[in-house]
């Protein structure tokens, strides 16, 4: 979104060739104009809520800031009726709980986490946000197994998790890293994949080896080498890999990094089928807007501590720093979190 406010002027290519040109308001009215569905996730969250939202837009009145967006909203007729969400049952199965986490790298050094404490439940969909060195990588470490606190417990599936042998573990829990290449040793996606199926010595293997490359969409890259895949195919690559065990628990760690808006809409569809499916999801990341319109529950965490957590609209509206350009944009009227939120709450353009 900075990108727009800043820029002088913007170019979108596609296929090698130039197909935008122009000023971030032209751009962005084009692109909305032609419904071109290969770059709509490029214009900016309050450029779209003006542009759908509004009765009439024009160019010239295109909000590409939170102020001016803010500008054009206080000139809306109050919305009366907003519809109010259904209650999400919850669960009140434990799959993971963290109490009293300390946790250090070195023995002088500086405490990472302190007296942490967390729980996730079967069917969470849980993200937990914070800045660069909060904590939040660690505690997905810790998770599962991969580092061990000094100080404080971690159960996984109602045990202790030191009592817990690695079969117990291997095929319920799938770990996808910042870095999705340090999962790929071999030079093809399905050599990655056969050698997973090997070693999880899984008896329906080939069966779901086809199935997984169906549900990704990425059959077409199995006889492709990890490194010559594009950041969003290397993802998919990396989770097909994770996928062929049907995890009961799937954490990711900064999942949205290095991605552009297309392959992040691919993201989160996948996470919302895999989540339908019963797939409990723990994230870690630093994309609000992105935990905002696909969590069901999230904690932020300062200092190698939770200092609050709940749903996405308890914790991000009315945030000052960590909340979405939207609400920035509506605060005070409506209070939107997302773009979703706004179209499911307003059945009809807005009328000035």
């Amino acid at each position: 979104e900075e990108l727009f406010a800043m820029a002088d002027r913007i170019l979108l290519m596609e296929n090698g060739m130039l197909k935008y040109d122009g000023s971030s308001r032209e751009v962005i009215f084009s692109v909305f104009e032609n419904d071109d569905t290969s770059f709509l996730p490029y214009i900016p969250s309050i450029a779209k809520l003006y542009l759908e939202r509004a009765e009439q837009p024009t160019e010239e009145n295109i909000p590409l800031t939170v102020k001016e967006c803010r500008k054009w909203f206080s000139t809306l007729p109050k919305v009366e009726h907003i519809r109010e969400k259904k209650p999400r049952m919850v669960s009140h199965e434990e799959i993971l709980a963290l109490k009293n986490i300390y946790f250090q790298y070195e023995k002088k050094g500086s405490l990472v986490l302190k007296n942490l404490s967390l729980t996730i439940k079967k069917g969470d969909y849980f993200v937990l946000v914070g800045g660069n060195g909060s904590g939040k990588t660690t505690v997905l470490k810790i998770a599962i197994g991969i580092e061990k606190p000094q100080r404080g417990s971690v159960r996984l599936f109602g045990k202790a998790m030191n009592k817990l042998k690695n079969k117990e573990k291997f095929g319920q829990l799938a770990y996808l890293p910042q870095n999705p290449r340090a999962l790929f040793v071999h030079d093809t996606i399905e050599k990655e994949m056969r050698e997973t199926i090997e070693r999880l010595q899984l008896t329906n293997g080939e069966k779901r080896l086809h199935e997984v490359l169906e549900r990704l969409q990425i059959a077409h890259l199995r006889d492709r080498h990890p490194y010559d895949c594009s950041g969003g195919e290397l993802q998919k690559a990396a989770l097909a890999c994770l996928l062929l065990s049907n995890p009961t628990v799937l954490f990711i760690d900064e999942p949205t990094k290095g991605l552009d808006p297309i392959s992040k809409q691919q993201l989160a569809h996948m996470l919302k089928e895999l989540h339908q499916d019963g797939v409990t999801i723990v994230m870690v990341t630093h994309d609000i807007e992105f935990a905002a319109a696909n969590a069901k529950r999230c904690a932020m965490m300062f200092n190698g501590m939770v200092t609050v957590e709940g749903t996405p609209e308890q914790l991000f509206k009315g945030n000052y720093f960590y909340t979405t350009s939207v609400n920035r944009a509506t605060r005070g009227s409506v209070d939107l979190l997302t773009i979703e939120e706004a179209t499911q709450q307003w059945s009809a353009p807005i009328v000035i």
